[in-house]
């Protein structure tokens, strides 16, 4: 194996995030960055939109990194039953997407503030159901133990990157959305299957990456 197609190890992924984010030459939605298949969605779209982020946490798992990502409880209102990152929308007494972010990991797996580092952050992404997503990205210490919230969270499972990374696993799934019919990215790893919002930012993260 050459040099060029050696998996990325933690340390990769540091030296990636520590490279300045040039967002402006960035599209505005993360899922239209990669295809004109997309309709591509950004602020100006809409008066408004619900102020959201995620923790896109990155963990080693057998000297590589790999994804945290949860599956919602079918008990869940919205979104049952999908994959997802944790978080959630932004309250008022948030004062940055960062503090979303580990306030809702901590709520939903257990995470505390001083079991990552953050690394930097995405590109938002904005969603046809009106939400306005800041993905942060942390590299997970190395211990940690998770603890699910049944109310919110079936599971927790990682993905190794190195398989996000590869452009062959991602499909491209249309939806029905209103009058609209939407196209998104989706990706079959084992037992899951990761689509919408979910897949859009781990195609935005992989492509940071691969830079």
């Amino acid at each position: 194996m050459n040099a060029k197609n050696a998996p990325l190890l933690i340390d990769d992924v540091i030296k990636k995030f520590g490279e300045p984010i040039n967002f402006s030459k960035n599209c505005q939605d993360s899922q239209g960055s990669s295809s004109p298949l997309f309709k591509s969605r950004q602020k100006k779209d809409r008066p408004s939109w619900q102020r959201s982020a995620v923790l896109v946490g990155i963990i080693e798992v057998s000297g590589f990194p790999n994804l945290v990502l949860t599956k919602r409880t079918e008990k869940l209102h919205k979104h049952s039953g999908q994959i997802a990152f944790p978080g959630g929308k932004r309250e008022a007494h948030d004062k940055s997407d960062e503090e979303t972010a580990v306030r809702e990991a901590y709520e939903e797996i257990g995470l505390k503030p001083d079991d990552f580092t953050k690394l930097g952050e995405l590109q938002f992404h904005y969603t046809a159901t009106g939400f306005e997503i800041r993905p942060v990205v942390g590299l997970i210490h190395e211990g940690v133990e998770f603890t699910k919230n049944d109310n919110e969270v079936d599971e927790i499972f990682t993905v190794p990157l190195s398989f996000v990374l590869d452009p062959k696993n991602y499909v491209i799934i249309s939806k029905p959305f209103g009058t609209e019919k939407l196209s998104f990215y989706a990706i079959s790893y084992k037992n899951y299957y990761i689509w919408g919002a979910t897949a859009a930012m781990i195609r935005s993260l992989a492509e940071r990456l691969s830079r």
